[in-house]
């Protein structure tokens, strides 16, 4: 049974990448798996460079292929690539190219499944929180500020800073802090504004931003697999990614008080209050691995294709969930295998 799994084109060139390297080692044991390097796939005529695992970790290329398989996972969106060094007009192009890739694939019946679907994707775009309206709790209020004049998008922005306070906007396909911009002033909306109106593609996008309040607090994770949460850390202090200067401690910790017979350990109460809410996020966004990330006590964002599911403060790790990450994998294949 062959089963593709598309990963960040430097895992092929070696890099360590542990999460994906976990699952490639699983699931290398179980099927024929074809790795994918997302940045090596003929869009137009829906074939993939694949890459095959050696001993010891390496890979070699087999060829250009169509895609056939019980199961393709999706474990990498590309959001860093380069857009137009691929051919693409814009990021929006890029991604819209790999969700058609993934539907043509199983409308034409050569791929049976593809975790995560491209619907369930959709929920990692930072504007789907904005689409939840009320629906779901615990959500930190999420604003669409749409490609403009740079006039209207000041004036959409100092609205909002009216509203809410100092802001924070994010491009609405992205990730590791790329593109985030903190405004909290007249002259930060106007800067914003000019650059984001003469050059719509600025930095990122999928045309539009998402427009979120500045808010404080331990930013948490919740790594799930399937319907369930299967660890969490937290992280006190980490600094913003417009500071350039950081002077702030920071502490990264394990996030996880399963409920035991006379435990009440001091912060069980509150995670159990985010993990409820975490996990009706979750499930609402239809994926079926990633995580549910938190500032304080509210959601920020979701992710899902590419999640890494270790924590490291320093050399020293704090939370590993790859082991519930690899079981979940070699499930997915037992069942694809029928």
């Amino acid at each position: 049974m062959r089963v593709f799994l598309t990963a960040n084109p430097r895992l092929v060139e070696g890099a360590r990448f542990q999460t994906v390297r976990a699952l490639v080692t699983a699931i290398d044991r179980l099927a024929e798996l074809v790795v994918v390097p997302l940045d090596r796939i003929d869009f137009a005529r829906g074939r993939v460079q694949g890459w095959r695992r050696l001993p010891g970790g390496r890979f070699e290329p087999i060829g250009m292929l169509m895609p056939r398989g019980a199961l393709w996972i999706n474990y990498s969106d590309g959001f860093y690539l380069d857009h137009a060094a691929l051919g693409f007009a814009s990021p929006g192009a890029f991604l819209a190219a790999q969700h058609a890739l993934y539907s043509e694939a199983l409308a034409s019946g050569r791929v049976a499944r593809v975790v995560n679907s491209v619907a369930a994707e959709q929920a990692t775009l930072k504007l789907w929180l904005a689409g939840q309206g009320r629906r779901l709790p615990g959500l930190i209020p999420s604003h669409r500020l749409a490609v403009g004049p740079a006039a209207a998008l000041r004036m959409r922005l100092e609205r909002l800073r009216a509203r809410h306070g100092a802001l924070v906007v994010k491009p609405n396909w992205g990730g590791a802090g790329q593109g985030v911009v903190r405004v909290d002033s007249a002259a930060a909306a106007r800067a914003f504004a000019e650059r984001h109106a003469a050059d719509p593609t600025h930095a990122h996008a999928l045309d539009d931003w998402c427009v979120q309040p500045l808010v404080d607090g331990p930013e948490k994770r919740f790594w799930f697999t399937g319907d369930y949460c299967v660890d969490a850390r937290i992280l006190v202090r980490r600094p913003r990614p417009w500071e350039t200067e950081v002077t702030r401690s920071e502490r990264i910790e394990r996030y996880w008080f399963p409920k035991a017979a006379g435990a009440n350990p001091r912060g069980a109460a509150q995670f159990h209050a985010d993990l409820r809410v975490a996990t009706a996020v979750w499930a609402r966004s239809g994926l079926e691995v990633g995580c549910v990330d938190f500032i304080g006590d509210r959601v920020n964002e979701i992710n899902g294709a590419g999640t890494t599911f270790t924590q490291y403060r320093g050399w020293t790790r704090v939370a590993d969930a790859r082991p519930a990450l690899v079981q979940w994998a070699k499930a997915l294949v037992r069942e694809a295998a029928g």
